[in-house]
């Protein structure tokens, strides 16, 4: 491969960051001791590694972040010294690296030139110019559009997509209107994820405090999908993860605290699916990762360190025995021969005694309720390779529970 500058003259740049594959090629963003933290290719190669553009020239670097891959086009945010930090595209030449569009023109950060570069011809000294970083962010690919999070100078921070080209990278929906240059407060506009063809968002409107949104890519499909937290009050949707075309996430509706809830892009079709530390107590559920057909999470019961395993089939059960089932439980089908080994794994290993005095044995009862201890569970699944060894390995004292759904 090739070695990037050393640390004692680049402490920024040194080590390569941003790893994003296109059709097969690394990009990536690094800093040569020569160019700045520039926009860098390689097929694996020392010979196939080279600097795509020097976009800022000179030695500052455009610091180009942000890398998505959309149908086989990287774009990426990037400061060419000129236009602030705006949205860029690459084919992995330098012709074809090119700003897609200057989106926020508004003059309002001055900064020195970089060194032998001429100033741009509208303004009036070489000495005084530059623009407004609109601080875009926040990239997602959803139906081979890119969907971004930028700032106009006119309407805030809002929910733009781009094709690629000037004329069709635009507004999608001004969603908080009472931004003007006038009254510069703007409720941001966060881009959670995708899931199911849409993109989901927190955002605030000035009226229902940041809620759940959800867009197509339509003004008119671009709406409040829910008010969890009614009134002004905020749910804060946040921790997005798409599991089988159904977003998760966490929320706060100010009667259970900050727990789990899915939608499917309908107010009727958001709801929590389960209150885990009953009442106001929060779970917190976070550290989400989806491995075959379980989802793993961590959560706290506000009592012990539990674990859960709920298959997808189960979460019809488990959301109308919630109110019976206030401690985590093990859902599964003990019909399967893999999790018949896993029961007698776990008897092999000592396992705890469940909460309801049982010791895990072999049944033919279609569904088993099991609640262990993770840190012991930890260990026999670690070997087993069964949970993620990242989430299985840790403290139970430190780190809440290890779930799944």
């Amino acid at each position: 491969m090739k070695a990037f500058g050393t640390p004692s003259y680049h402490p920024r740049g040194e080590y390569p960051g941003n790893l994003t594959n296109v059709n097969g090629i690394l990009y990536f963003t690094a800093n040569d001791g020569t160019y700045g933290n520039e926009l860098w290719q390689s097929d694996g190669t020392e010979h196939g590694t080279r600097l795509v553009k020097d976009i800022y020239h000179g030695t500052t670097g455009s610091n180009p972040s942000k890398l998505t891959n959309v149908n086989g086009t990287l774009f990426f945010a990037a400061n060419d010294g000129f236009n602030g930090c705006e949205l860029w595209k690459s084919d992995g030449t330098a012709t074809g690296t090119a700003l897609v569009k200057n989106i926020n023109q508004r003059p309002l950060i001055y900064l020195p030139p970089p060194s032998g570069t001429p100033a741009p011809p509208d303004t009036d000294t070489a000495t005084t110019w530059g623009a407004f970083d609109n601080n875009i962010s926040e990239f997602v690919n959803m139906s081979g559009s890119l969907y971004f999070v930028a700032h106009d100078g006119h309407h805030g921070y809002e929910l733009w997509k781009s094709d690629g080209t000037p004329a069709n990278t635009q507004l999608v929906k001004d969603i908080d209107p009472s931004f003007s240059p006038d009254n510069p407060i703007n409720r941001r506009v966060d881009i959670l994820g995708v899931a199911g063809g849409l993109v989901y968002l927190q955002a605030n409107d000035g009226s229902h405090g940041s809620e759940l949104w959800v867009s197509d890519g339509t003004e008119q499909g671009t709406q409040q999908v829910r008010d969890i937290a009614l009134g002004a009050a905020s749910s804060n949707p946040q921790d997005l993860i798409n599991f089988n075309g159904i977003l998760y996430f966490t929320a706060e509706n100010g009667t259970n605290g900050r727990e789990l809830w899915r939608s499917d892009g309908t107010s009727s079709g958001t709801q929590i699916v389960r209150d885990i530390q009953p009442g106001m107590g929060t779970s917190k559920p976070r550290n989400f990762a989806v491995a075959g057909k379980v989802m793993y999470f961590s959560a706290s019961d506000g009592t012990r360190v539990q674990a859960e395993i709920l298959r997808p089939h189960d979460l019809a059960l488990a959301h109308r025995n919630a109110a019976r089932h206030r401690r985590f439980e093990a859902h599964s089908d003990l019909r399967t021969p893999r999790l018949r080994q896993q029961l007698r794994t776990a008897r092999r290993n000592q396992l705890p005694q469940p909460h309801h005095g049982r010791t895990p044995r072999l049944s033919a009862v279609h569904h088993k309720h099991i609640v262990v201890d993770v840190q012991r569970l930890a260990k026999v699944l670690g070997q087993h390779r069964h949970l993620p060894l990242q989430l299985a390995r840790q403290h139970p004292v430190t780190h809440p529970a290890l779930c799944s759904i």
